[in-house]
């Protein structure tokens, strides 16, 4: 077997250790939040602390994950019935929600050289990390 090989197959095996740490690390935290906090999934949010002992402590922070769904431009029509609901309201409405930009890569690529050039002034790209598989060969049927 070649030195390539070997790099490849320690590199594939290196990859399964890596999925059963995380599998077990999960399974492991999951444990430790239920008997330690009392903690199913429930909607807790914030950061909670339990005394270990000789100074040390377990902290945990519960998170909530929130996202809007923009569906039949559902946020724009909920801001625009905040901003009407009284003098606060456009106050409320212009701060409550982030617009992020986001560049679409399939448009970027199809520009023309004079609007690539100037979009590229605000565009900042960096290298990042290879995705790598061993695609195995299809079964003979």
């Amino acid at each position: 077997m070649s030195n390539r090989d070997n790099k490849i197959l320690a590199w594939q095996e290196a990859v399964k250790t890596i999925a059963a740490a995380k599998d077990a690390e999960a399974a492991l935290r999951k444990e430790v939040l239920k008997e330690c906090f009392n903690f199913e999934s429930d909607e807790r949010e914030g950061t909670e602390n339990v005394e270990l002992g000789n100074g040390y402590k377990l902290k945990a922070v519960f998170k909530l994950n929130r996202r809007l769904d923009n569906k039949d431009e559902g946020v724009d029509k909920a801001l625009t019935k905040i901003e009407k609901s009284g003098p606060e309201g456009q106050f409320v409405a212009d701060r409550l929600v982030k617009w992020k930009p986001e560049l679409s890569l399939s448009e970027y690529k199809k520009l023309p050289d004079k609007f690539k050039k100037l979009i590229d002034e605000v565009l900042t790209a960096s290298p990042g990390t290879p995705s790598l598989e061993l695609v195995e060969p299809k079964a003979k049927k």
